[in-house]
């Protein structure tokens, strides 16, 4: 396309200088690692006990292909690791301390007791699903027997997961994308409980190897619309009564929705 000019008389052309921009405030440069918090709710950072606990998953091995026909009865295995010096064991057998929290893809997190530390996939789904063919992700933590709902307990900070498939293995292993796990919240939440809300969020990259970065919270209910990213685990106060849909993301990685509900005019635990 021709651009015509017109000026009174012809000069040289000079090159033209530069636009030099002041650099933008602080304020406006947003870090995918900086905390974040627009649900206009007031949050608070829980006080994780130190551990040394730690949890493997024995099988399925990283990228397994596991046959239809013997998906649903296969047992997920795992190890636990932990010192009776630890502060959470001090005093009590694992078996009365300890637990391990296991999930598959977006289902609910299961308590397997440490004696068992095995669990059929089938269990791991709910009654009305089938495990179809596909990849699929299954995640594990160690968790104290107390656990969530005591905030002020939390949870310990370890984690894995394990990538596999049912079925047929992917077209191309290269592009395996990583995934999140929510681990709270979960269920419905009564009576004092609804004042304090326990969010705990993992992501993980195609390996299994957890992210350095904190997943993105986008929290839609009752009053509420907006994303939180702050270290895990936290608490949300202030939720009105109703039910909530919660959406875990982080780059690269797959995300994690639930749906929990707040009744604080119920009492009990969640």
């Amino acid at each position: 396309m021709a651009v015509t000019a017109a000026c009174q008389r012809q000069t040289p052309a000079i090159a033209a200088a530069p636009v030099k921009c002041p650099p933008p405030p602080a304020s406006m440069i947003a870090s995918a690692d900086a905390p974040l918090n627009t649900t206009g709710l007031p949050t608070r950072s829980l006080d994780v006990p130190v551990s040394n606990m730690s949890v493997r998953i024995s099988q399925p091995d990283l990228g397994q292909v596991i046959p239809s026909a013997d998906a649903a009865r296969y047992e997920a295995r795992f190890v636990v690791s932990s010192s009776k010096t630890d502060p959470l064991l001090v005093g009590r057998p694992d078996s009365e301390a300890l637990v391990v929290a296991v999930a598959l893809d977006n289902g609910r997190p299961r308590r397997v007791a440490l004696g068992r530390a095995a669990i059929p996939l089938s269990e791991l789904i709910r009654v009305d699903e089938e495990l179809t063919d596909g990849e699929h992700w299954l995640f594990a933590a160690p968790l104290p027997v107390s656990g969530v709902p005591e905030p002020a307990k939390g949870s310990p900070r370890s984690a894995v997961a394990r990538r596999f498939f049912v079925g047929k293995g992917p077209s191309d292993p290269a592009e395996a994308s990583g995934a999140v796990w929510l681990l709270a919240p979960d269920g419905t939440y009564n009576g004092s409980y609804a004042g304090n809300v326990v969010f705990d969020a993992f992501a993980f990259n195609g390996a299994g190897i957890a992210l350095a970065s904190e997943p993105t919270i986008a929290l839609r209910g009752p009053g509420v619309s907006g994303e939180v990213r702050l270290a895990s685990p936290f608490a949300i106060g202030k939720l009105a009564n109703g039910d909530f849909d919660v959406k875990a993301s982080a780059p690269g990685a797959n995300p994690a929705s639930v749906r929990f509900t707040v009744n604080s005019e119920l009492s009990g635990r969640p």
